[in-house]
């Protein structure tokens, strides 16, 4: 004789089977935003900013809009392990490569960097880019298990293809990051072309002034780190005989290579394996297996173009005139390094800095004047913000209206 189930246990179960799959859903979530965090974190230790996901478009000279409040970003930047790009409010074409490096590197009298390494005039020179100035970054290490989807959450495609190809439902593994680039400008040159700029778009700056809410900042990037290749290593941890996802299975013949396997057949299989999953790299991508047997494969990932990975940036507070504050490094205010708030320096100004700050704007070649006039009173490490808002520069404040006439 059958026992009718009650209603409410039934009713009970149907309601527990959608929150079953939230469950799993949360718990992927956090895995995949774990193993995000935990690249980033490999980039964050060569004291770099890490780029999330790999971009090839930024630049020295791109100006964010910073809507968030620093302590938020703070937040956000622990949580996630990398900080989300805002709004590009415009990009700014460095004017100093060519002093900054003294015409090395290729640079000359160009006027285009990075351009002229990416897309030279000249389409015989196909190496330009080994002229950049390098760089060099740890390895990262990673382990994953069956199912957990992890080309979601790394920013290479050589991974989940070497899963494929070992069909292990654990692994383990490691990511290099090779073929590493950087470059950049100092900030007080690109710091001037801001304030230019800052002074052709007044009004956009009045609207981004500071409220109640919080203080709006304009993210200036002034150093970029460039990756051209990642070599993947990746160790089956099981005898697991079966497919293991990690995004679209793609079916791929692994050749047989035992250690009875001649050198010329090692390699032709090698190459056999390599033109096999080819159709499985990013487009544009190229993955070439360096090494594989029976328990680990190797992979090397090539970018057409080169990949941001990570940058460095300094912070500008938008005042409640429209103009902008001393620049802040982003890497302090992240890692919550005493920073003087932008409302602080009001404090240090007095009758004379107005007047300065008039006749800076009134004429963009006033600034460099100044520069130059501040360099053989003695003050050639001292950035003119600071002059114009410290207390400590009253005095010198004076001499500056004195000199250039500016009553």
């Amino acid at each position: 004789m059958k026992t009718a189930i009650p209603l409410r246990i039934l009713l009970l179960c149907l309601c527990l089977v959608p929150l079953l799959g939230c469950d799993t859903t949360r718990a992927k979530s956090r895995q995949l935003a774990r193993v995000a965090k935990d690249w980033s974190l490999v980039v964050r230790a060569s004291q770099v900013i890490p780029v999330y996901p790999l971009t090839e478009d930024i630049l020295p000279g791109d100006v964010f809009l910073v809507r968030t409040r620093i302590e938020d970003q703070v937040k956000v930047y622990e949580e996630k392990g990398f900080l989300p790009l805002d709004q590009l409010l415009t990009r700014l074409q460095p004017d100093h490569y060519a002093s900054f490096y003294s015409g090395s590197y290729g640079i000359g009298t160009f006027t285009n960097t990075p351009y002229h390494w990416k897309f030279p005039d000249d389409l015989t020179k196909t190496n330009e880019l080994l002229k950049a100035p390098r760089a060099a970054f740890p390895s990262y290490s990673f382990s994953i298990k069956r199912g957990a989807g992890i080309n979601l959450a790394l920013p290479v495609q050589g991974v989940p293809v070497a899963l494929n190809l070992l069909g292990a439902s654990s692994a383990h593994g490691d990511i290099t990051i090779s073929d590493a680039y950087t470059f950049g400008v100092d900030m007080e040159s690109l710091r001037a072309q801001v304030n230019r700029w800052a002074c052709e778009h007044t009004n956009t700056l009045l609207e981004l002034a500071p409220n109640d809410a919080a203080t709006n900042y304009l993210r200036v990037v002034n150093r970029v780190y460039w990756t051209g290749r990642v070599n993947i290593s990746v160790f089956n941890d099981d005898s697991f005989s079966g497919a293991v996802s990690g995004g679209a299975s793609k079916p791929v013949n692994l050749p047989e290579l035992t250690a009875t396997n001649t050198v010329n057949n090692y390699a032709n299989a090698l190459s056999s394996l390599s033109d096999a999953i080819s159709t499985a790299a990013m487009p544009g991508g190229t993955l070439k297996v360096a090494a594989a047997s029976s328990r680990s494969i190797s992979i090397n990932e090539s970018f057409p173009r080169p990949l941001a990975i990570g940058y460095l940036a300094f912070d500008l507070p938008v005042l409640d005139n429209g103009e902008l504050g001393p620049p802040i490094p982003t890497q302090a205010a992240l890692h919550q390094a005493k920073i003087i708030p932008a409302h602080a320096t009001k404090y240090g100004t007095d009758d004379q800095t107005p007047l300065i700050q008039r006749w800076l704007k009134s004429d963009p070649k006033h600034r460099d004047a100044l520069r130059e006039w501040l360099d053989t009173q003695g003050y050639a490490g001292h950035g003119i913000t600071n002059i114009l808002m410290g207390k400590d520069y009253a005095e010198l404040r004076l001499k500056i209206v004195q000199h250039f006439n500016l009553h």
